[in-house]
């Protein structure tokens, strides 16, 4: 089962078909590139290490890393740029830090083949419904990865820090008191152990996912501002819409109409 909270992004989807002798330098990239061989021979090196694939050879390659590419005699491959995080802050790939080459088992391959070429096909998506479809198909993936690779999602988390986050997926209302004395910490001691996590203060953390969750009802409801501003744990209309501003540029009502009318 994909932990609760985990978030997945699609930074690129290409499909590669280079003649022999063709190479490129790969600045670093913020997401992990995955990539399946489909026929040739791919090299890369990157800091001073190198790695030589062949058609049905799967590699996963950490970001921030910069690559050499070279095929001495063509090839033709997938690649997709993943970013896979749990609650907004948690990378669930970080386990994998230097790059990790394996030959998936035929079933799983055509598996990732399928849902790499799908994403490829949809991206970028043009409409919220090819956008749902992208998402689904690129937490596939990422939950295959996490199979294959021995993945085991209770220890990314201490159990305390899990249960706090999905109590304020539920209930984006609730208080930073009421999620101290839930996770039986004082009310200090749950403060210095929830920014070691997750590099910031509960309160800031509280009002970052309210304000993201206000500016996704806005863009993808017809909920009213009021409405909305309740659900997402604001005071009063007038804090969420100042507050919202700040955040934004605009106030809730003018960045509704943007969305809109960019949507039109």
């Amino acid at each position: 089962m994909l932990p609760t909270g985990m978030e997945v992004h699609v930074a690129w989807a290409t499909h590669h078909r280079w003649a022999a002798g063709q190479c490129l330098r790969r600045h670093p990239t913020y997401a992990y590139a995955l990539w399946l061989v489909l026929s040739g021979t791919v090299i890369i090196q990157s800091e001073g290490q190198t790695w030589e694939l062949s058609a049905g050879d799967a590699l996963l390659f950490p970001p921030r890393v910069p690559r050499d590419i070279f095929t001495p005699h063509g090839a033709e491959w997938l690649s997709v740029g993943l970013v896979a995080q749990l609650f907004g802050r948690v990378d669930i790939l970080a386990r994998w830090e230097q790059p990790f080459q394996w030959r998936p088992e035929e079933q799983t391959k055509e598996f990732l083949r399928l849902w790499m070429e799908n994403i490829i096909a949809f991206f970028p998506p043009k409409t919220e419904a090819i956008q749902l479809i992208v998402g689904g198909l690129a937490k596939a993936l990422v939950g295959l990865l996490l199979h294959m690779l021995g993945y085991d999602h209770p220890t990314l988390l201490p159990q305390w820090l899990h249960q706090t986050l999905q109590r304020l997926q539920e209930n984006p209302a609730i208080s930073v008191t009421e999620l101290a004395l839930a996770a039986h910490f004082s009310p200090v001691q749950f403060r210095r152990q929830f920014r070691a996590w997750m590099g910031l203060t509960p309160r800031e953390y509280l009002r970052r996912y309210r304000l993201e969750l206000a500016r996704r009802l806005l863009e993808t409801t017809d909920l009213t501002i009021a409405r909305i501003a309740d659900q997402c744990g604001f005071e009063s209309l007038s804090h969420f819409t100042r507050t919202f501003k700040s955040a934004f540029g605009a106030p809730p009502a003018r960045y509704r109409k943007g969305t809109k009318d960019a949507k039109s």
